[in-house]
């Protein structure tokens, strides 16, 4: 049995060697580092968010046994992994989230619809022909401004059905508010924002102020912490050891 295990998600357009920085520091040290590759010709086929999550259950049961779980997620990843802690709690010893959105409340309904809408609009951007300009619209998004600019995504690496399905069925207009599963989990989670991600840090206010979260970790960064910033979450996942 291993000393430890991290599991990462990447967030949407993302790829399993996003994280390489994040995990050599691990390794070093004799951890095990899983990056789950989400949107390849080999990944899981994309469906509903607890039908996906319940599948990604069973192959996260199946890696080898270890003293200790560590899940962290990016986002989109960061959101699977608030249902993996909600339908499968037991599945990891603690949870951290980077930059993770924890759902629309039920008075937000006019901006669920527009959410859906949007992300039927980016979904049917998704074209062997269009790649190259959807990158660039996606990359312009305003909660991206700050960030170093990932590398570069090329469309052979991914099955663009499941970027295009994933748009529609885990669009955030989709999520239903997690912040009760948040509450309950305190002591098995570890929430993570960067201090120029103006609009997560405020989430992240707003959770603490509602007494949803006892706290969470500010480290400078932007929105894309696993890339501005990815020694500082080597080091916080280290900790946790």
């Amino acid at each position: 049995m291993s000393q430890g295990l991290v599991y990462a998600l990447h967030g949407f357009l993302g790829q399993a060697s996003d994280w390489n920085e994040v995990r050599k520091p691990l390794e070093d040290r004799g951890l095990q580092f899983h990056a789950e590759n989400l949107f390849g010709p080999d990944s899981l086929v994309v469906t509903d968010f607890l039908t996906y999550v319940k599948e990604l259950a069973n192959k996260i049961s199946q890696l080898p046994a270890s003293a200790k779980k560590v899940f962290v997620g990016y986002s989109l990843g960061g959101r699977l992994g608030l249902h993996l802690m909600e339908h499968h709690p037991t599945l990891f010893d603690h949870y951290v989230f980077l930059s993770t959105n924890p759902g629309l409340d039920d008075s937000a309904t006019n901006y669920r619809r527009v959410r859906i809408s949007n992300d039927r609009e980016w979904a049917a951007q998704i074209t062997p022909d269009e790649w190259t300009e959807f990158n660039q619209r996606w990359n312009d998004q305003k909660v991206f401004e700050g960030s170093a600019q990932e590398p570069e995504r090329n469309a052979a690496d991914f099955d663009l059905a499941k970027l295009r399905k994933s748009l529609l069925e885990w669009s955030l207009g989709k999520q239903k508010d997690l912040s009760a599963v948040i509450k309950s989990n305190q002591d098995k989670l570890t929430w993570v924002v960067g201090d120029r991600d103006l609009k997560f840090a405020q989430i992240a206010v707003d959770l603490k102020q509602k007494k949803i979260l006892l706290n969470y970790k500010r480290i400078s960064s932007s929105h894309r912490i696993w890339l501005d910033n990815p020694s500082a979450i080597s080091e916080l996942l280290q900790n946790l050891y």
